[in-house]
């Protein structure tokens, strides 16, 4: 295929910072329609972790929403490179069941997503016409 992360990401992440509430969390999923977001160290824009929607019901339902998105994001996120190819993130997503993989650049921060439908996308765009 030949067809790298970068090429097929979704590119300008809406990102969280270490210290925005869970209730801000949600507002910002529900409002631009996203299932997670990259949370980001503030300046430099590593990426810390990563919060799902999963995580932010976990959080709202368990322990409240003035927790800081800090306490209940992942932090042992697989991610990519700009430059992993299609079928390497295909295969992450299906060793580890994930929905969607962070692609970095080579200061750690997200410069996109790639999620399920980036990969069936371009599995399609490759496939011959019958």
């Amino acid at each position: 295929m030949g067809l790298h992360a970068k090429s097929i990401m979704v590119a300008g992440v809406i990102e969280l910072r270490p210290t925005d509430t869970v209730r801000k969390a949600i507002r910002t999923l529900i409002e631009h329609k996203i299932s997670g977001a990259p949370v980001v160290e503030e300046g430099s824009g590593k990426m810390l972790g990563f919060v799902s929607e999963y995580d932010l019901i976990l959080a709202a339902h368990y322990v409240g929403w003035g927790l800081d998105v800090q306490r209940t994001m992942k932090t042992d996120v697989l991610s990519a490179r700009e430059h992993t190819t299609v079928e390497e993130i295909a295969e992450m997503m299906l060793k580890w069941k994930i929905r969607r993989v962070p692609v970095l650049n080579d200061r750690d921060q997200c410069v996109g997503i790639v999620s399920r439908r980036e990969i069936l996308a371009a599995f399609y765009d490759e496939m011959p016409t019958v």
